[in-house]
């Protein structure tokens, strides 16, 4: 069987989705996933059904699973189809194991991608639990500001009302732990 012959058997057996499900890629349910061509936050690689392929809206590289391969591992056309027949057990008549060197590399990759992942999620929370500690603090100072008004002596002679104090005492809190909140939420992630 000539290796032409093989690459459009190979092109319309397998889909994208299931090829970069193989190599440690993580799409979504819309197709797109992080490119592991270039470093990225957010996922720009589009994964096409049947036998359409790829395409990276970021980096402008794409093509058939073949591409993918060749482009992730960094193999030739024939490394890629070998490849993709063993980890698919498509029975073609060749062979291949990657490099030890090629399996680090993926390896290193896919740890990269994970250590990437995790820390995004990581600020992400961080900056969700800031948030929500904001808000509770925003509805606390409100109900303070209430309080400042409604108790206010009304006469320069009138004393102080005990939940007057306790507001003022409050709102200078509140607004403090405010301040350094939005400061965490506002921070932009660390490269």
């Amino acid at each position: 069987m000539r290796l032409s012959d093989m690459a459009d058997t190979i092109r319309r057996s397998l889909t994208a989705e299931k090829v970069a499900k193989a190599i440690g890629l993580n799409p979504n349910r819309a197709g797109f996933c992080k490119c592991p061509l270039h470093g990225e936050k957010t996922g720009s690689m589009k994964l096409y059904p049947g036998s359409r392929g790829w395409y990276c809206f970021g980096c402008h590289q794409g093509g058939s699973v073949i591409d993918l391969v060749m482009a992730y591992y960094g193999m030739d056309l024939r490394g890629a189809i070998e490849f993709l027949n063993d980890e698919f057990q498509m029975g073609l008549p060749i062979g291949y194991t990657p490099t030890q060197a090629q399996e680090e590399e993926a390896k290193r990759r896919a740890a990269e991608r994970e250590q990437e992942e995790k820390r995004r999620k990581a600020f992400e929370e961080v900056q969700k639990k800031a948030f929500l500690q904001y808000c509770d603090i925003s509805k606390a100072l409100a109900d303070a500001e209430n309080d400042r008004i409604d108790f206010a002596p009304k006469s320069p002679d009138e004393e102080w009302d005990p939940r007057f104090k306790r507001a003022l005492e409050q709102i200078l809190l509140l607004r403090e732990e405010a301040s350094s909140l939005a400061i965490v939420f506002n921070q932009k992630e660390e490269k």
